[in-house]
């Protein structure tokens, strides 16, 4: 697997890091490769404070206009919203509309883009167009228009000084609405770079650093990763993807980016250590379209009262006061590894689990959320203690954690 290290530093197409709304200048930096020859795209992200969703810049056209879309790994559907999507159908006014009229790639389809999210829906109709990121250029690239939506992104502050358009989807093919509703397969973004050979691997990683400015922050790396982001000191451990069967078909395919965890381990100041079980290993998503560790409200009630019992609940989640549980107290995930040939974990502290959520820093909010549905989900506010890798080859994908310098 191709990574940067400080021997053999690969090509990189990277963007400047900038504040307020973005509109990318296009800017390429290359950096010499001794000894190898591989294809890396990396896009800044935007982890903003106000929107709290991690962000990255795509170009949609030509000539190409220039959006902010949510980076979302729980879909596989790439969408903005089309001229008609007003205030009455969910889009602030600073929200960058897509006119197919503007563009001269743009093709119509037949078929309907419906979807519904855990926060959310949008409809519209799928198109192809040209997607350009970092100055690399997919042509007939398949697409979503939007004319109505709910949920976060209708919530956004008119003018403020960050507006996401639209998502970004880095699920699977088979998690498409199109193939659901259609049974017709097309390439998400992720797999059409590596397709075009644009990319040498078929890889991306996602580092978020948290940021209470909306400044750039982080990054999606396109064909790798980058091992300056991580502690030396830990290892990079990797778990399988699960498959699914398909409808009535004997085969299985990757769906989500989810995975087994065994159990959760909950270490109390190294004074003492329990398991938090399931009854069999369960399936947790890993969603960077999502911000908290969602589990059902049973499960949530029980893992929140064990880690910090002097939380509090009410209709938003779970709070505490900020100084009201011990920071060392540790919580580990359980994963198969990878081919099933033994376990590994991935550990944060319990304070890296709770967020202020009042200026005077008394209140704080933990970061795991009830759900009345039976999903669990691992979330960004885990995520950003780690460098995630998504490996994508589709007969055996796979999930990598790296713990991060300085966490």
């Amino acid at each position: 697997m191709p990574v940067s290290d400080n021997k053999t530093i690969p090509k990189l197409l990277k963007l400047s890091l900038k504040s307020a709304r973005i509109r990318s200048p296009g800017l390429v930096r290359r950096q010499e490769d001794k000894a190898l020859d591989n294809k890396f795209i990396s896009v800044p992200g935007l982890y903003d404070f106000e929107t709290q969703g991690l962000s990255i810049p795509v170009s949609i056209g030509t000539p190409a206009k220039d959006y902010l879309l949510l980076f979302s790994t729980g879909s596989a559907d790439t969408w903005v919203a089309l001229p008609d999507c007003g205030a009455a159908q969910g889009c602030v006014s600073s929200t960058t509309l897509y006119n197919p009229t503007e563009s001269s790639t743009h093709a119509s389809t037949n078929y309907d883009f419906n979807i519904t999210y855990g926060s959310g829906t949008a409809d519209g109709i799928y198109f192809v167009d040209t997607v350009t990121i970092a100055n690399n250029s997919l042509s007939k690239q398949v697409l979503g228009g939007v004319h109505a939506m709910t949920g976060n992104l209708m919530h956004q502050a008119n003018g403020g000084s960050v507006t996401i358009d639209g998502m970004f989807g880095a699920g699977f093919p088979a998690l498409t609405v199109m193939y659901d509703e259609y049974d017709k397969s097309y390439q998400p973004i992720p797999f059409s770079l590596y397709e075009a050979n644009l990319i040498t691997s078929p890889i991306f990683s996602v580092h978020i650093q948290y940021s209470q400015t909306s400044s750039w922050s982080g990054s999606v790396l396109f064909g790798g990763y980058d091992r300056n982001l991580i502690d030396t000191s830990s290892d990079m451990v990797f778990t399988d993807v699960i498959h699914r069967s398909n409808g009535a078909s004997s085969t299985s395919a990757p769906f989500h980016w989810e995975a087994y965890v065994n159990k959760l381990i909950l270490n109390r100041n190294q004074a003492s250590t329990s398991n938090f079980t399931f009854s069999q290993p369960q399936p947790f998503k890993i969603d960077t379209g999502t911000n908290f560790i969602v589990m059902p409200e049973e499960d949530a009630d029980k893992l929140v009262g064990s880690l910090i019992p002097k939380a509090v609940k009410d209709e938003a989640g779970y709070r505490v006061a900020c100084y009201g549980y011990d920071p060392l107290n540790t919580v580990s995930f359980e994963f198969p590894r990878q081919g099933n040939t033994g376990t590994i974990v991935i550990t944060t502290s319990v304070g890296g689990l709770v967020i202020s959520e009042t200026s005077d820093n008394s209140i704080c909010r933990i970061v795991i959320h009830p759900s009345k549905q039976n999903s669990y989900i691992l979330g960004n506010f885990l995520l950003r203690h780690f460098l995630t890798i998504y490996e994508f080859t589709l007969k055996n994908p796979r999930i990598g954690f790296a713990l991060l310098k300085d966490e």
